[in-house]
């Protein structure tokens, strides 16, 4: 046998180096896998409830994000979840509602305490989502969408485009948005801050999570506990495991787990790397979650500011312990409270602080608070509350936890501090309130006060602010009881209140026990150390206090009901008229009511007028007596009358009258019929304004808070009156206007009352009885010339007599009196009319650049403003604008049947290529069945630009007018010497862009 010796060359050996390299690279790789972070660095200047951009893996292989930092929008508790879409490319546009419906996974959630970052950007930003293994496929891209409440960046010209290990952000247009999971509109939006992320290479060897993370250590029933672990094991082949005190946990196999909490828990993960087929597991370090009982636990109702500006709550001061430093006078202008939901200047959470002050049953504390405005004057006018839920049910509504409540709105006078507005007050902590901590809430808000200032109060101007105070046990009393006087917190109370009772001098221990009393004996149920009763009749309340075998009655308080005339709300506005601008009431008449006024400049902006000349009246049941209401501008009108006299203004007893917006004095007329069932005596009517662009008041806002107008009472005495007897006399017949225009609603009434029962009226025109015309007022439209009377009847216990009154002539107004001229809108800027010509007449009337002053001009008939026309010629009509303009459009309307109404038939569109500084011109065909005689001719003129004017424009409101002139000239037209007297309408517009 031939032994071959085997051949080895430099070659083989430069063959195994590189083997042997390869080899040890990707052991090394496996081993350690490098994490790489992005980071950008927009300008952290704008936030949102998200923020949405495009992420592209360019590696030939996946990666896994493992941790996001971010700079936070709040200072507080907030959950954070990561969520991913896979797209095709960049340029994906609005991403619509971020949910599994539209495609989207969510891949981590996780609650963190965030601190509020208006500063840093890009790796200086806080970690808001860590130990994550969150994979992104090799060459794909991805819309990723962090929720939470943070900080994002305007991007505009910025760079909007960061890359690093074969990744890119990108926060470009149509990549980058802002905005709600409800759907991000806002573009483009950027990250301001990080992420951090990994090779999804294989994992291998020991896992070491460390401990389980918990975002509470304790909470209350019900709420999710997010869990994660301290450190992540990176690679491919991980898997999760979680398990509570009840085992092994189905389904929850991620990196992370979220739970509700019902009963106290433990918790661990399994963490496993399959090491290529040898599987190591490692348990993480267990957790423990305990359960939060009491007030912490507790839901209050929201009470909230809707405005940032004016009064704020600089210091509140229980029992010698004030806010927190960072937090109060000054600072408390830029920098919001550290609960949940705090809003700056809005709303403040302290009952993260801990308890403000400890308090035992029984004491007596004095209560300060101080308040001004951030902004400085104006100094406006609030009222404070404020309320401990001393029974720990979530409520501040039992009896006796209105702690303070100010009687009348009052204003700071100044500078801080010395301008401070301060009250001082003492609180008395009840011997059955419940120990521990429990919530105290306080408020300001600028136009309450009284009855008005509630716990759940949300409101235009002001603060609210909730604390925690501790509550501690009283030691056993001892001794005789000395209760004092009852003390009653109304003794003249409107019917249906509530009244409030405690006692002068607090039993102090334990073992106090209570029993209340009236003037129907025991009240059962009536066992704590404060009794509230509903006040229907007058009453007498005392207390027998009880201590071990001593019992000792506390002295009477008597209470009476008040009139019912003395216990109308007191309704509120936050505005006012803003200096006579938006609905105040100018005028008030109803039967002798007649009352001219100006606005009032301070809250409440209400006057409730004492009975005297023009602002009471006596009025019949069975009758019907016209309300008039004249708003000065930009406002509606409304009103109630208390038929019933049961002290406040019921739905049933609203009128609605009308609604003034284009800023001019309107007066609203509608008849009230007093109703047959109306109590008999004293009563009142409300009228209220609210400004044209909110909502109109509604039925049951006779005592609500309104943004803008005013309100007035007035008092009405309502009579049952006798049969009537004898001829009756009613004089003259009354017209709202003898002499109108077509179309116009007159109102007619009688010169003399007929007073009594067993009055009827029956109202006759020209066209004879009227049906349905049978009070002693009537409205009609009129169209034509006519007369109207009123045959009144006084039946006279079964002997009618009937006597007609002095009838009343309405004669029509000229045509050319009777164009609408308001509500045109408009104002004098570019694109207006410098001039109208009709051509081969001697109609040209020039008015120039700079000639508008008004927005509606009416031009007397002169040469320049007549012409000669004749029926069925055709006629060129030339509309000039200054040099100043650009293109305009112009119209045309001739009232060719003389009912003073420019209808679509008399329509002629003249050009839409109106240049500036220069004339274009239409053709305008006069029908041959055109009446004779003077007429009117409208031009309006606006920016091309916008709206074309059509048929149905000529008495409509151009929205985006600038500018409207309205000239009136004198236009002939003849048929052989037939002379037409024409009004021409000049209207230019200029659209804002």
């Amino acid at each position: 046998m031939i032994k071959m010796k085997q051949k080895f060359t430099w070659q083989t050996l430069n063959r195994l180096r590189v083997f042997c390299l390869t080899l040890l690279v990707s052991m090394a790789s496996i081993g350690a896998i490098a994490q790489t972070t992005i980071a950008t660095t927009l300008a952290n200047n704008n936030g949102q409830s998200g923020v949405c951009f495009n992420l592209y893996n360019s590696n030939a292989y996946a990666i896994n994000i493992n941790a996001i930092q971010c700079a936070a929008g709040l200072t507080g508790t907030q959950t954070v979840e990561l969520w991913t879409k896979p797209v095709a490319g960049n340029n994906q546009g609005l991403p619509g509602a971020i949910s599994v419906v539209n495609g989207w996974t969510q891949q981590a959630s996780q609650t963190v305490a965030t601190t509020q970052d208006l500063v840093n950007t890009g790796a200086a930003c806080q970690t808001v989502l860590s130990g994550m293994n969150v994979s992104l496929a090799a060459n794909s891209y991805y819309l990723v969408f962090l929720k939470m409440e943070l900080r994002y960046s305007t991007v505009g010209t910025q760079t909007c485009l960061f890359s690093g290990g074969g990744v890119s952000i990108n926060s470009c247009a149509l990549n980058g948005y802002g905005g709600p999971i409800t759907g991000p509109t806002f573009n483009p939006r950027g990250l301001v801050g990080a992420i951090t992320f990994s090779a999804a290479l294989p994992c291998s060897g020991t896992p070491a999570p460390g401990n389980t993370v918990a975002s509470a250590s304790s909470v209350c029933t019900g709420i999710n506990v997010n869990l994660s672990l301290q450190n992540p094991t990176i690679g491919t082949g991980v898997s999760h495991q979680w398990f509570n005190n009840a085992g092994l946990i189905a389904g929850a196999t991620n990196s992370t787990y979220s739970q509700a909490i019902t009963s106290p828990e433990n918790f661990y993960c399994n963490v496993t790397c399959d090491n290529g087929g040898s599987p190591i597991t490692t348990a993480s370090t267990p957790v423990a979650v305990g359960l939060t009982t009491g007030s912490a636990c507790l839901t209050y109702c929201s009470s909230v500011s809707s405005n940032t500006a004016d009064e704020e709550i600089y210091q509140v001061t229980l029992n010698g312990s004030s806010t927190n430093p960072l937090y109060a006078n000054g600072n408390g202008c830029t920098t919001p409270a550290p609960g949940a939901g705090s809003l700056l200047s809005r709303y403040s959470n302290f009952r993260t602080l801990g308890p403000l002050t400890t308090v035992m049953q029984g004491a007596t504390v004095p209560l300060e608070v101080r308040q001004n405005e951030c902004d400085g004057p104006t100094l406006y006018a609030a009222g404070i509350g404020a309320w401990i839920d001393f029974n720990q049910n979530g409520l501040f509504t039992d009896p006796g936890e209105a702690v303070y409540i100010e009687s009348t709105s009052t204003a700071a006078t100044g500078a801080s501090p010395g301008g401070d507005k301060v009250i001082s007050s003492l609180v008395t902590i009840p011997i059955g309130a419940t120990p521990g901590s429990t919530v105290m809430r306080v408020i300001c808000a600028e136009g309450y006060s009284g009855a008005s200032l509630t716990p759940c109060l949300n409101y235009g101007y002001g603060e609210t602010e909730d604390f925690l105070i501790d509550i501690t046990v009283a030691p056993p009393c001892s001794g005789i009881p000395n209760p004092g006087n009852t003390i009653a917190s109304n003794i003249n109370p409107c019917p249906g209140t509530t009244v409030n009772f405690s006692l002068q001098n607090t039993t102090v221990g334990t073992g106090v026990s209570y029993q209340w009393y009236n003037n129907s004996g025991l009240i059962p149920g009536a066992t704590t150390a404060f009794y509230s009763q509903i006040a229907t009749v007058a009453d007498d309340v005392y207390c027998d206090v009880t201590c071990g075998s001593s019992t000792t009655t506390s002295n009477l308080v008597s209470y009476t009901i008040n009139n019912y005339v003395n216990c109308y709300c007191t309704p509120t506005h936050s505005f006012g008229t803003s200096g006579s601008f938006y609905g105040q009431i100018n005028n008030v008449t109803f039967d002798a009511i007649n009352n001219t006024s100006t606005s009032p400049v301070t809250a409440p902006y209400y006057t409730n007028y004492a009975p005297g000349a023009g602002t009471t009246a006596t009025i019949y049941t069975g009758t019907s007596i016209p309300l008039s209401v004249t708003i000065g501008s930009y406002g509606y009108a409304v009103a109630w009358i208390d038929w019933d006299q049961s002290g406040s203004f019921d739905a049933s007893e609203y009128t609605y009258l009308g609604v003034e917006n284009v800023g001019v004095p309107a007066t609203f007329t509608t008849l009230i019929p007093v109703p047959l069932t109306a109590t008999p005596g004293i009563t009142k009517i409300r009228v209220r304004s609210e400004a044209y662009f909110n909502a109109a008041p509604s039925a049951t806002q006779s005592c609500a808070n309104l943004n803008y107008g005013e309100s007035e009472d007035y008092t009405l005495t309502v009579v049952i009156p006798s049969p009537c007897a004898g001829a009756p006399a009613p004089g003259n017949t009354l017209a709202s206007a003898t002499s109108v225009c077509p179309g116009t609603n007159v109102n007619f009434s009688l010169q003399n009352a007929t007073i009594g029962i067993g009055v009827t009226y029956q109202w006759y025109n020209n066209s004879g009885l009227i049906a349905g015309a049978t009070n002693s007022y009537y409205s009609q439209v009129v169209s034509i010339a006519d007369d109207f009377y009123c045959d009144v009847t006084c039946s006279n216990l079964g002997s009618p007599i009937t006597t007609a009154s002095n009838l009343v002539s309405i004669a029509m107004n000229p045509a050319i009196f009777c164009y609408c001229s308001t509500g045109l809108g408009g104002s004098c800027g570019i694109n207006s009319c410098s001039s109208v010509e009709v051509v081969g007449t001697t109609l040209n009337n020039i008015t120039g650049p700079g000639a508008c002053t008004n927005t509606y001009s009416q031009f007397p008939q002169s040469g320049s403003t007549t012409a000669l026309l004749i029926p069925g010629a055709s006629y060129t009509v030339n509309i000039g604008t200054p040099s100043a303009s650009s293109t305009s459009q112009g119209a045309v309307w001739i009232d060719y049947n003389q009912n003073g109404i420019f209808e679509a038939s008399e329509f002629t569109f003249i050009s839409n290529n109106i240049l500036a500084g220069s004339t274009a011109g239409g053709t305008v065909i006069i029908p041959v069945t055109a009446t004779s005689g003077s007429t009117g001719m409208r031009v309006r003129t606006d920016w091309a630009g916008t709206t074309l004017l059509t048929a149905t424009d000529a008495c409509t409101t151009r929205t985006w007018v600038k500018r409207k002139i309205i000239l009136s000239r004198s236009l002939h037209y003849q048929q052989h010497q037939m002379h037409l007297y024409k009004q021409i309408h000049q209207t230019v517009q200029q659209v804002a862009i």
